[in-house]
């Protein structure tokens, strides 16, 4: 999550979010950290006024079994 460029606290709560959902059933899971380029290809945004800095973090959860 480091290369996210996300800071602690935006980390602890994404994690915090979806903990029950990655971390609280039986089974096995995938989480995979989209590429910023990818993810801003398909779901472009647009802020105005534009702000200093924009941090965007894409996870795909994939329930293996």
């Amino acid at each position: 999550m480091r290369s996210t460029r996300l800071t602690s606290a935006e980390v602890e709560a994404l994690l915090s979010t979806f903990e029950w959902e990655f971390f609280g059933k039986d089974g096995v899971r995938a989480i995979t950290l989209v590429q910023r380029a990818v993810y801003d290809r398909a779901l472009p945004i647009t802020i105005l006024p534009a702000p200093d800095r924009m941090v965007r973090a894409g996870l795909v959860l994939k329930v293996l079994r």
